[in-house]
Formats: structure tokens, C-alpha cells, sequence
């Protein structure tokens, strides 16, 4: 009775669970860029992309500082917890007013729609985890953009997206590290290239 107890266990438990980030307060620095922040990646899929498509898109693009991701997850309200009060007020407050935004859709000058999406990850390695923005095409999957927010010193577990409603440009969408502190890059689309690319728009 004992051996069965343990396999419908061990069956019922999915082979990965979502991620997670623990989140605390520390004095003086704001909740998304707290050092006492530390997350786990269980997934190996976000959205359509895989760990190892998004693995061959850094190794086919990047002449320096190629790398393979082992864990890969689609950020979304519920990643983030152990949240004490303090912030969970904090995270409530700006969710209402609706700046907690981790998936976008766009489309491109030449009509192709586009999905843009924060994500955590983990490079095989293990030395390289935390956020990044993941843009793939929403009919393919084929992935066009993928950027760190993260680094090996002082990994960033925050990535927040904001969609070009006002169409000023032709922006895709744009993301920050941060909430409310005036720093965001745009991502617009090359249709000559075939290829999302970014400018940093500062403070």
C-alpha cells in the first residue's frame, strides 16, 4: 500500500512547475531591484519557444558571448511570490494601474503580428539567470529578439512591457527593467533585415 502511495505521488507531480521568484523588501532599494531577490526556472518552453530554438537564435546571431538556455519560462502575474505585504500592496497598486504588463501583441510595417514577452531564464551553464524579453512571430514561433536584463554579477528578476497604443512611432512595444523611473527601450521591426531591433531611450 506504501509503494503505491508513493508512485501516484510521484505520478501526480508534474515534471516542471512554473517559475518562481521570491521577493523581499530591502531598505532603499525598490522591489524589482532588490538583492535579496532570488528565483528558480523550471520550464524549458515559453510560449512556442523552446529552450533550445532560443538557444540556436543566440548561437546564429551573436558572433560573441553565444551561450545555451537550459530553463526557459513565460513571466505572468502569479511568477512572482513570496511577497511580503509591504510589496504586495506595492505590486497591487501598479497592476491597477496597469503598468505590471508581461506579454504584448503587436504587428509589424509588413503586417506580420508579433508577440513580445517577458521571460526568465537559465543558461546551462547556471552562471546566467533572471529576465529578458522574448519577441517571436505569433503565427510561426520563429523567434526575431531575445534581450537580457539580467547579468551573471547581480541577476535581474523583473522585465515589464509596454504596448505603443498611442502609435507616436512605429515602435512595436517597449520595456523596462523598472517601474515609474523613466527608463524604457523601444523595439521597432526592420522589414528590409527581417529583424526586431532596439533603442534605448534612457531616463
Amino acid at each position: 500500500m506504501k509503494t503505491f502511495a508513493v508512485l501516484a505521488l510521484a505520478f501526480s507531480v508534474p515534471a516542471f512547475a512554473g517559475p518562481s521568484v521570491f521577493v523581499h523588501s530591502a531598505k532603499g532599494s525598490a522591489f524589482w531591484n532588490s538583492e535579496k531577490n532570488v528565483g528558480r526556472v523550471l520550464e524549458q518552453q515559453a510560449g512556442p519557444v523552446t529552450a533550445k530554438a532560443l538557444s540556436k537564435f543566440i548561437s546564429d546571431n551573436r558572433v560573441y558571448g553565444e551561450y545555451a538556455i537550459c530553463a526557459l519560462s513565460a513571466v505572468a502575474k502569479d511568477t512572482y511570490i513570496g511577497v511580503d505585504k509591504e510589496i504586495a500592496l506595492e505590486l497591487k497598486e501598479f497592476s491597477d494601474k496597469g503598468l505590471t504588463i508581461y506579454r504584448v501583441s503587436a504587428t509589424t510595417p509588413d503586417g506580420r503580428p508579433v508577440i513580445g514577452q517577458s521571460v526568465l531564464f537559465e543558461s546551462c551553464e547556471g552562471d546566467l539567470k533572471g529576465a529578458g524579453i522574448l519577441t517571436y512571430d505569433a503565427r510561426t514561433g520563429e523567434v526575431l529578439m531575445f534581450k537580457e536584463l539580467t547579468d551573471a554579477e547581480r541577476p535581474y528578476w523583473f522585465a515589464f512591457l509596454h504596448p505603443n497604443t498611442g502609435r507616436a512611432d512605429s515602435a512595436l512595444f517597449s520595456y523596462s527593467p523598472c517601474l515609474e523611473c523613466g527608463e524604457s527601450t523601444a523595439a521597432y521591426f526592420d522589414v528590409t533585415r527581417k529583424r526586431v531591433y532596439t533603442e534605448y531611450n534612457g531616463h
